[in-house]
């Protein structure tokens, strides 16, 4: 299958990904742009859904909180 150019997914990891890295204002920009493809995103929305590989509860919130400070609310 193709890539859906307007996914908001990509935008989501590299969000964390720079979060993670200490780069906030990158994780910021990140974050914006899942917004502007997909303004229903939520971070209840993403703890609910099956997106996570790893199905430990503590690797999930450490995900969720690195979105949170990037600006997902």
């Amino acid at each position: 299958p193709r890539a859906n150019p307007r996914s908001s997914l990509p935008y989501l990891f590299l969000g964390f990904t720079y979060e993670e890295a200490g780069k906030g204002e990158e994780a910021q920009i990140a974050v914006s742009e899942v917004l502007k493809r997909n303004p229903k995103a939520s971070i209840e929305h993403y703890a609910k859904s099956n997106l996570f590989p790893s199905k430990n509860p503590a690797e999930i919130e450490r995900v969720l909180n690195s979105l949170r400070k990037a600006g997902l609310k």
